[in-house]
């Protein structure tokens, strides 16, 4: 699951549910839970919400988010997200914050996609926390084939280097999608399935 996608790309017909459980660490208590959904309000506008619990009660974070998206042509999209975070850790400050995000997108052919979205938050300057200020994501998707799509994107964060993300989708079979990728600064890899069950 990916939460804070670009609001603008969030756009689908298609009502959803995900939800997804991961361990990183291998500890019992750092299971991290999410759950997003999507539903559609009318042919050229849609809503989401995404919720995310990482941690227990001692060490948690707790995230909430609602996102709105819109067609304004068939090839332009724009999209907004409210967000909302609250960081505890038992004997230390604990933190709450709001973020809002922008995004737009353009598909020229079925091909090409380009997007652009800007994040910016309400975190106080006294806590000392390093989280940017604000953060900007250009990204294109190519769609090489039916089966292959490639991606790319460039992040720069307020005061930081730029970082870029290189990843590639495949289907295998309608059911089945693989996806790979990796980032810069630092070096990351990531792999993952998409599993679709196919309609009776």
């Amino acid at each position: 699951i990916s939460l804070s996608p670009n609001p603008a790309l969030s756009f689908s017909q298609n009502t959803y549910y995900y939800f997804s459980s991961t361990n990183v660490y291998s500890l019992p208590d750092l299971w991290h839970l999410a759950l997003t959904s999507q539903w559609q309000i009318d042919p050229k506008s849609t809503f989401g919400a995404s919720l995310s619990r990482y941690g227990d009660k001692d060490l948690n974070e707790n995230y909430l988010e609602g996102r709105y998206g819109r067609m304004l042509s068939d090839k332009l999209t724009i999209g907004t997200t409210l967000s909302l975070f609250q960081w505890q850790f038992t004997g230390y400050d604990q933190f709450k914050y709001v973020g809002v995000q922008g995004g737009l997108a353009w598909k020229p052919s079925s091909l090409f996609t380009f997007g652009y979205t800007f994040y910016i938050h309400t975190l106080s300057k006294t806590l000392r926390v390093h989280l940017p200020q604000h953060i900007h994501k250009l990204g294109l998707s190519y769609h090489l084939t039916p089966q292959l799509s490639l991606c790319s994107q460039i992040n720069y964060s307020w005061r930081s280097t730029l970082t870029t993300h290189w990843g590639m989708r495949y289907t295998l079979i309608p059911a089945l999608t693989v996806l790979m990728g990796f980032s810069t600064q630092p070096f990351t890899f990531g792999a993952g399935v998409n599993i679709i069950p196919l309609p009776t």
